[in-house]
């Protein structure tokens, strides 16, 4: 019955783990790299 919902969370959910893995990897190349002016 609610299966609809719940795919729709789950799509959700990994969306929003995405992003952070994606800002995390980002934040440790801002860290590894030297900060160019």
């Amino acid at each position: 019955m609610g299966d609809k919902g719940g795919k729709k969370d789950k799509e959700k959910i990994k969306q929003q783990q995405v992003k952070k893995q994606k800002q995390e990897a980002q934040r440790k190349d801002d860290k590894t790299r030297p900060r160019t002016p």
